[in-house]
């Protein structure tokens, strides 16, 4: 017995309806939030400051390692922009800083024995679609950089 077809129909249409609504909603904000986030400036006269303030952008940085470290950090120009203060769960780090774009980071950390470890970072810069992302191996130290790119031609303001 397959049932009524009318009521098969109603119960096919809510099952779309369900999963169609968060899909549109989600779209709707990505979309909205690109739009807001591109926003016409003002032509000025080009200085030093105005350049290194262009290449500096907010971003995101996500450190997952396994098993914890002793430290770990993150650093840029000599700049510490990520420390085990930063820790928000066991092998997890999480912290906002500006990051200067077309200069590497470099990635550091330590553990007490010389066992295979991993760590995965990740740059979530403001304005880029998807995350930057890197895979680490090492013994008892990894000391490594993290490429940053400069801004692509397409997202100069």
């Amino acid at each position: 017995m397959k049932g009524n077809p009318l009521l098969r129909l109603i119960f096919v249409l809510l099952v779309l309806s369900g999963v169609a609504w968060p899909v549109c909603r989600l779209t709707m904000q990505s979309t909205a939030s690109i739009s807001a986030s591109v926003s016409p400036s003002p032509l000025t006269a080009h200085s030093s400051t105005s350049d290194a303030q262009s290449d500096t952008q907010q971003a995101t940085l996500h450190v997952r390692v396994a098993p914890s470290p002793l430290h770990c950090s993150i650093k840029q120009g000599g700049c510490t922009l990520l420390t085990d203060s930063n820790l928000v769960a066991p092998g997890e780090y999480r912290v906002m800083a500006p990051i200067s774009l077309g200069d590497d980071l470099l990635v550091t950390a330590e553990w007490t024995d010389g066992n295979p470890h991993a760590l995965h970072a990740e740059v979530m810069i403001s304005g880029h679609q998807a995350p930057l992302q890197k895979d680490y191996w090492a013994g008892s130290t990894l000391e490594d950089t993290f490429p940053i790119e400069e801004q692509p031609p397409s997202q100069l303001p």
